[in-house]
């Protein structure tokens, strides 16, 4: 009986992007399909359509990933911490993903105020317009489980076995891919490299997605509904600069311990691999459409 061949580094790299090139496309389909439909009964509302590309990406689009990613051997779903975080430690990476995530954001609304692109995302102005209760499931809720289930589990599932490094860099780059616009791409992968390394280090997803709703729920519920107010941008000023000094004595404190553990199982250019692969290439072809698209908009 002929042994099978395992399953690389390339390989796997480019089946988790065409899973998630699924994904993305059957989301596509059905938020225009269900849309329209929606248009023509007289019952579009921000609501909706949020309800809308919930049901196109993890409803319809997230089984036929799944569908492929069977095809890779993979890790158990980090559900149980292997290693329980600490409040202190807990506290310590929330102050490093809000503050990385803040600077980041503030690096990109330079970069498209100097091209001359908007500045907001495509989702800012919907918040705008929607009651608290949607802005809190949602926005910061379902976001936190089900963009946590995906790429922080799945993810983790297929790619943990080629090393720490391998993981941590993907899983932040297809969640701020994922976002299809590139307001938010730099924030996301700041934010998802954070969370993804607590998974590493744990063995779970309970504590990215706590952060994930914190950072989400900040945004939605706080941020967006209190926009204008006059003392919120020096509570907002405050807030960042503890998260900063928050960050800066974690990271002195544990640098030793946040570095990155390197991968194993890789060729010689794991970079070229992950890039120069079907997948990937029809994944980065997606969001580029996408990306123009938002731009458009």
């Amino acid at each position: 009986m002929k042994e099978q061949r395992p399953v690389g580094f390339r390989q796997t790299v480019s089946l988790v992007a065409l899973g998630l090139v699924l994904m993305m496309g059957v989301n596509i389909a059905a938020t225009n399909i269900l849309g329209a439909l929606i248009d023509l009964w007289g019952a579009s509302s921000p609501v909706t359509l949020l309800l809308i590309n919930d049901i196109g990406a993890y409803a319809l689009g997230l089984p036929l990933a799944m569908l492929i990613w069977s095809f890779l051997p993979g890790d158990a779903m980090p559900i149980k911490p292997k290693q329980p975080l600490s409040a202190g430690l807990f506290l310590g990476f929330g102050a490093l993903t809000f503050t990385t995530g803040y600077a980041a954001s503030f690096i990109t609304q330079a970069l498209l105020s100097a091209g001359g692109l908007p500045t907001e995302a495509p989702v800012d102005e919907l918040m705008l317009q929607l009651p608290p209760w949607a802005a809190f499931l949602l926005i910061a809720v379902c976001p936190a489980v089900l963009e946590e289930l995906v790429f922080r589990g799945f993810v983790y599932k297929k790619l943990a076995r080629f090393g720490e490094a391998p993981f941590v860099i993907l899983s932040g780059f297809f969640f701020a891919t994922f976002h299809g616009n590139f307001s938010q791409m730099l924030f996301a992968f700041a934010i998802g490299c954070c969370l993804a390394l607590i998974v590493s280090r744990t063995g779970s997803m309970a504590y990215g997605m706590m952060l994930h709703f914190l950072v989400n729920f900040l945004s939605a519920c706080v941020v967006v509904p209190l926009m204008n107010q006059p003392w919120l941008e020096s509570v907002l000023g405050g807030w960042m600069l503890v998260c900063a000094v928050g960050a800066t004595v974690f990271v002195v404190r544990q640098h030793r311990g946040l570095r990155l553990l390197p991968g194993k199982d890789l060729p010689q250019k794991p970079v070229l691999a992950a890039v120069l692969n079907p997948g990937m290439i029809l994944w980065l072809l997606t969001v580029g459409f996408m990306v123009l698209m938002s731009l458009m908009v």
